[in-house]
């Protein structure tokens, strides 16, 4: 069986490889997990993890949803142009085998049988040969699968036990090379640069154990440096930091028991709730979904029915973003049973999220009725904005006041939503900037409700800048409404000042 150079940029790649799955597993991710997140075929990420290196989006995708800072693309790009590794060389290895690190089922990924003891998945060339077979009904070729690139990834053979999909180190016959511009194959490049990030990534594992209780206390610390980042900058500030020590949490998981697993459960659900919002809050709905249901995985196995609460009301809310105005109410009233004993600044955010699904169902009797319980149950003290109140404790009566507000404007009372929107941004702390950029979109909603383009505009133009300067989806879809609605006030020729219509609401 040929073996590859070490040096050689076929090895590189293999490396590259072998982070990249290494740094999944450690994600807790299975490779359809993880191409949802990055929006490529789940055959891309297979052939990415055999070594086919030639979709340099795909690492940058990766970097971010794994947490990694970049380190794969870098790795990557320092490659080159160098060709794809040859589909039978095996990845170098100090006790000569050709398998690769464990995946996630525990299996090694560089050689899986096939149904009749053919290797499992054979990798491209760089010329354009077929990336992975997976097994269908019939002995011939079903269906190419195209990846992000356009290019195939993927062919389905039959179940006649050939290759279903081979892996490097399947065979030794190699895969073509890419020339480069003067007639010279681009893999005979030293590629010194590539070996470098490659090495880096091959000493990657842990040389001895985790204290656990320590990095379960520095990950608690950080998880309120995350929610404090969130609230003031924003979504897109803190979901690359979520996403990396959720990678670490999942390591720690693997080998956790007893207390300490407990321990580790409790505060992977914290973070996975929390990446599920910050999803949310960038409009990427899909990922919320899935964070949102691995934190209700791990809200049971912990048998922690104050997370449990909190994630229902994080899945009512994906609900009703998406239009299921039916589902979100059920999911709020799950939470609030979960709940049944939650301390009060939780209790206070389920009862505004049941509201705001009945608003939703338009059932203003019930809605108004719970957000008035919210507000006795509120905090009226929370300024520091990094969730040491504990879960819910965000929800401090100026919230509730805003959620009254735009519940309001549901109910088509806009003089009445405005009195409460702007009482409610005198009392919402500045670390709330995310927050408050939303209340000022609904403010912006009321007044060109009631015919004040010019303030309508200028509200919404600061909405606007904060979403903008945050990434917050939601804030940039509430703005971008209240200025639809406040230039067809300001074309009506009825401008009118805020004087009059905060006068209508007396």
């Amino acid at each position: 069986m040929d073996r590859v150079d070490q040096r050689s940029p076929v090895a590189d790649a293999h490396r590259l490889a072998a982070a990249l799955r290494q740094h999944r597993t450690r994600a807790g991710l299975t490779q359809r997990e993880l191409a949802l997140r990055v929006r490529y075929s789940r055959s891309s990420i297979a052939n990415a993890e055999a070594g086919d290196v030639r979709a340099v989006d795909l690492y940058r995708r990766c970097d971010a949803a794994l947490g990694t800072g970049g380190t794969l693309e870098a790795a990557r790009r320092a490659l080159g142009t160098a060709a794809h590794p040859r589909a039978g060389s095996s990845p170098p290895a100090s006790s000569g085998s050709p398998s690769g690190p464990p995946d996630a089922t525990g299996r090694t990924a560089s050689r899986e049988p096939g149904a009749a003891g053919h290797t499992a998945s054979r990798e491209p060339g760089a010329a354009g040969h077929t990336a992975s077979h997976e097994p269908g009904a019939t002995g011939h070729t079903a269906s190419h699968e195209p990846d992000a690139t356009g290019r195939p990834a993927s062919r389905e053979t039959g179940a006649s036990g050939h290759s279903a999909s081979r892996e490097p180190g399947a065979s030794s016959q190699p895969a073509s090379r890419e020339p480069r511009a003067g007639g010279r194959s681009a893999s005979d490049s030293p590629g010194a640069a590539g070996r470098a990030a490659a090495a880096a990534f091959a000493a990657d594992a842990p040389s001895g154990p985790v204290p656990v209780e320590e990095a379960i206390e520095h990950l608690r610390q950080h998880w309120h440096l995350l929610v404090r980042t969130d609230n003031l900058l924003g979504p897109q500030a803190a979901l690359p930091t979520a996403l990396d020590h959720l990678s670490t949490l999942a390591t720690l998981l693997r080998t956790a028991a007893g207390p300490a697993r407990t321990a580790l459960l409790c505060l992977s659900v914290r973070y996975a709730e929390t990446a599920a919002w910050l999803h949310q809050d960038v409009g990427q709905l899909d990922h919320a979904t899935v964070w949102a249901d691995r934190a209700l995985d791990w809200a049971h196995e912990g048998d922690d029915r104050t997370a449990l609460a909190w994630v229902l009301h994080r899945r009512s809310q994906l609900r009703a973003a998406g239009g299921d105005a039916a589902g979100a109410l059920s999911l709020a009233r799950a939470a609030r049973r979960s709940g049944a004993d939650a301390d009060p600044p939780l209790a206070a955010a389920l009862h505004v999220q049941q509201a705001r699904a009945y608003a939703a169902v338009g059932d203003r009797r019930r809605c108004v009725a719970l957000l008035r319980r919210a507000a006795a149950l509120a905090d009226t003290r929370e300024t520091a904005g990094d969730g040491r109140a504990g879960y819910g404790g965000h929800c401090t009566r100026a919230w509730v006041l805003a959620h009254r507000g735009a519940c309001a404007l549901r109910f088509d009372a806009p003089a009445e939503a405005a009195v409460q929107l702007r009482t409610a941004l005198a009392g919402l702390a500045p670390v709330y900037r995310r927050n408050r950029g939303l209340v000022t979109g609904w403010l912006a909603e009321a007044y060109a409700r009631l015919g004040a383009a010019d303030e309508a505009l200028r509200a919404a133009a600061w909405s606007r800048a904060v979403g903008e300067a945050t990434g917050s989806a939601s804030v940039l879809a509430q703005a971008g409404a209240a200025e639809e609605l406040a230039r067809a006030a300001e074309g009506s020729g009825r401008p009118a000042p805020v004087r009059t219509v905060l006068s209508r609401a007396a």
